[in-house]
C-alpha cells in the first residue's frame, strides 16, 4: 500500500522543516503564510491606504501605466507574487524596481519569475 511510504516521508519532510523553523524563524514563518494562502499582516492598511491615494488623486494615463503603478506598490507587499511577459514586458510595463529575471543562473534561489 503506497500510504505508507508516503506518511513516512511526509513525518521526514516535517522533522526538516521544525528544524529548519528553529534555524530560521522568520523565514518559516513566511512560507507557512504563503503556503495557507494568507496575505502579509499589514497587506489590508497598506492596499487600502493605495487606493485611497488613486482615488484623491485620479489620473488619465494608459491602463498599462496604471496597472505598472499597481505592481509598483503590491509588489514590495507580496514577495510571492510574480509574473512576467518576456521580450513585451517594457512595452506594456510589467516589469518594475523591485523585479528579479529568473533564468540559470538563479537556480536554487528564493527568485520569483520575474517579481511581477
Amino acid at each position: 500500500m503506497r500510504k505508507k511510504p508516503g506518511q513516512a516521508k511526509e513525518a521526514a519532510w516535517n522533522e526538516k522543516f521544525a528544524a529548519y523553523a528553529k534555524a530560521f524563524p522568520q523565514e518559516a514563518a513566511e512560507y507557512t503564510r504563503r503556503m495557507k494562502g494568507e496575505m502579509p499582516a499589514d497587506f489590508d492598511a497598506k492596499a487600502n491606504e493605495f487606493i485611497a491615494k488613486l482615488q484623491a488623486n485620479p489620473a488619465k494615463i494608459a491602463s498599462r501605466k496604471a496597472s505598472q503603478n499597481a505592481i509598483e506598490a503590491f509588489g514590495p507587499l507580496l514577495p510571492e507574487f510574480l509574473g512576467g511577459s518576456a521580450d513585451l514586458a517594457p512595452s506594456n510595463l510589467t516589469i518594475w524596481s523591485g523585479s528579479k529575471a529568473i533564468n540559470e543562473d538563479t537556480a536554487g534561489k528564493l527568485h520569483p519569475l520575474r517579481r511581477a
